[in-house]
């Protein structure tokens, strides 16, 4: 019993990671189409988040473009070693 238990709870987890994965690229799709909203291109909050979701969909390139915008339009010093320590762990 216990190996059929751990087999359904590994097919649980691969389609919950499965679900997980095309939730994200579909968050990261809607974000790249703001991407073209003027108002947004100076709101560090929105670099943040399209960066984290490219990460979490394996962009990581531009992830780290993402990020070294939003760091650019930081001013809090919190903010922005948040951000680069995000920027080094892409690298």
């Amino acid at each position: 019993m216990p190996l059929i238990a751990g087999l359904m709870a590994s097919a649980l987890a691969s389609r919950v990671d499965a679900i997980t994965t095309s939730a994200s690229r579909r968050r990261a799709a809607r974000l790249e189409r703001l991407a073209s909203v003027t108002e947004l291109t100076t709101y560090s909050p929105f670099h943040t988040a399209r960066a984290e979701l490219l990460r979490r969909v394996g962009r990581p390139a531009d992830a780290e473009a993402a990020y070294r915008t939003a760091l650019s339009l930081m001013t809090n010093s919190v903010e922005r070693a948040y951000a680069q320590s995000r920027i080094e762990s892409l690298s």
